[in-house]
């Protein structure tokens, strides 16, 4: 069938005003969480190349194995278990790390639903920002429970970027720290703001769970 050129053309490459100051907004509250979690995961690359070789010319080597690895996740892992052969289980550099990797492991949720769970635009007036709505029929459940009590508030986001920020800082130092010249100091813990805003989402998440009703015993036969 030849075109009809009197059809209306339905496609558009821009979105509209209210959609865009919508992302607009959208994007500033998301924006320095996304880049400091981008950041972060590089300098966890730098530690595991610290930890595989001091040689600095090897620095190829371990940037290959890291990136064989898909996932931020298999990354942070492959890097723990690289610590557990080159440092002593014992020892303060290695509790040091471990304690980084479950941080991390513990922001990774919500990095990942702001990234992954598509959003839509929800009309409102002319002149006015959209709504911006999350798609309940494309995201995991779980990712949407924990947006939706994270909510757009900048305190929360704030939060996870500045969190993500002092814990690159602090892999950095001990990217330096576990060298053979140990020429970085080997900072304290720093002090994360997250994990009291965690804890009060997962207790709302555990509120919304039905409980399980309790199982009825098994009745129990006579053996002859």
């Amino acid at each position: 069938m030849p075109d009809n050129p009197k059809l209306p053309i339905l496609y558009s490459r821009k979105l509209s005003k209210e959609s865009q100051m919508a992302l607009d907004e959208f994007g500033a509250l998301t924006a320095e969480t996304i880049w400091a979690w981008n950041r972060n995961n590089s300098i966890l690359m730098a530690l595991f190349s610290s930890l595989l070789s001091p040689d600095l010319s090897k620095d190829r080597i371990a940037h290959a194995i890291w990136h064989t690895f898909q996932s931020d996740s298999s990354q942070r892992e492959l890097l723990l278990q690289t610590a557990k052969v080159c440092l002593k289980p014992k020892s303060l550099k290695y509790k040091q790390i471990d304690w980084l990797i479950k941080a991390i492991n513990k922001i990774a949720p919500y990095r990942n639903a702001i990234i992954h769970v598509p959003m839509i635009f929800q009309q409102t007036k002319p002149g006015r920002p959209n709504n911006i709505a999350l798609d309940i029929g494309g995201a995991r459940l779980a990712a949407l429970d924990k947006l939706t009590l994270a909510g757009s508030k900048k305190a929360f986001w704030r939060a996870i970027s500045g969190d993500l920020l002092v814990l690159t800082q602090f892999a950095l130092a001990l990217s330096g720290a576990v060298k053979p010249a140990d020429f970085s100091p080997l900072l304290r813990r720093p002090r994360l703001r997250t994990p009291r805003l965690f804890q009060q989402i997962d207790a709302q998440l555990n509120r919304q769970q039905p409980k399980a009703k309790p199982k009825r015993p098994k009745k129990s036969f006579p053996v002859k």
